[in-house]
């Protein structure tokens, strides 16, 4: 996909003796994708972010592509004990640790090298108790995993947008986006690294 992308961009924008686009994925920690964008690093933070008060400050989105509510998994033998005093572990730097610590919830952050299928995979071989994912992660990864559940339950955020970040001055970057979307509605999820 990402080639046809590159090769979308440079037939539309690009002009002959032009130097061309060139895409470049990295794999980065989820807490370094921010500073690494401000830095100049690279253009986009092609993961799924929440658009939250704190990184509105840092950087600019691109228009959303998802939304999605905040729930909770948990091992099914769980499902009819309270969860409000237990411990949730959530990757670093998410926002799901300011959203538990709102609601009084205990949190503990884990290594930003651990994504949404790990910590749901913890939890399953009981290391962990309870995570926070967003609703599009669990009904999908769930699936995978015989013993887990989804509480329906459930105080925290509803309806939130997923979005790719971008640098706030370059505003061009949402316009190659919008291109993509265009181009290919459902691929935008295949950038989430998993």
């Amino acid at each position: 996909m990402a080639k046809e992308f590159t090769k979308h961009l440079n037939d539309k924008y690009v002009k002959k003796g032009e130097l061309r686009i060139v895409f470049e994925m990295i794999p980065v920690d989820f807490d370094k994708l921010v500073p690494m964008l401000i830095s100049g690093k690279a253009d986009i933070i092609a993961v799924g972010l929440t658009r939250t008060k704190h990184r509105e400050k840092k950087l600019g989105f691109v228009n959303p592509y998802q939304e999605v509510d905040d729930v909770i998994v948990t091992r099914k033998e769980l499902l009819k004990q309270s969860w409000k005093d237990k411990i949730f572990r959530v990757q670093k730097k998410s926002s799901y640790k300011k959203v538990l610590i709102e609601n009084s919830i205990k949190v503990e952050e884990i290594s930003p090298n651990f994504n949404a299928v790990d910590i749901m995979g913890f939890v399953s071989l009981k290391k962990y108790d309870y995570t926070l994912v967003n609703s599009f992660w669990a009904k999908t990864l769930i699936k995978g995993f015989d013993n887990l559940a989804i509480i329906k339950e459930n105080p925290f955020r509803k309806k939130s947008e997923n979005k790719l970040g971008r640098k706030k001055e370059q505003r061009y970057t949402s316009k190659l986006i919008e291109c993509l979307y265009s181009q290919n509605q459902k691929g935008i999820i295949a950038w989430q690294s998993f």
